[in-house]
């Protein structure tokens, strides 16, 4: 009988004994599928989109909003891709 290793913290880091149990498991049971995961262009945080939701993201012009740099301030950040 295998024991489960308790997080200290929700948050697992690669130092942590569950990073690479989690990095390459399976999503907990009753988790909602995600088609992929977006840059929220308000918070620069990741999110899980559906494949709808990705669809909006990339044609509703918020994934060139977080590609190109533009922020909320109207203030134009230069990506170095762009260049």
């Amino acid at each position: 009988m295998t024991q489960a290793i308790k997080p200290e913290s929700s948050l697992i880091l690669p130092d942590s004994p569950l990073f690479h149990a989690t990095l390459y498991g399976h999503l907990p049971p009753g988790s909602l599928p995600c088609g992929a995961f977006v840059v929220s262009a308000d918070t620069g945080l990741m999110r899980p989109a559906t494949p709808r939701e990705l669809e909006d993201y990339l044609e509703g012009g918020e994934y060139d909003e977080v590609t190109h740099g533009e922020l909320d301030d109207g203030e134009i950040e230069i990506n170095p891709e762009d260049q």
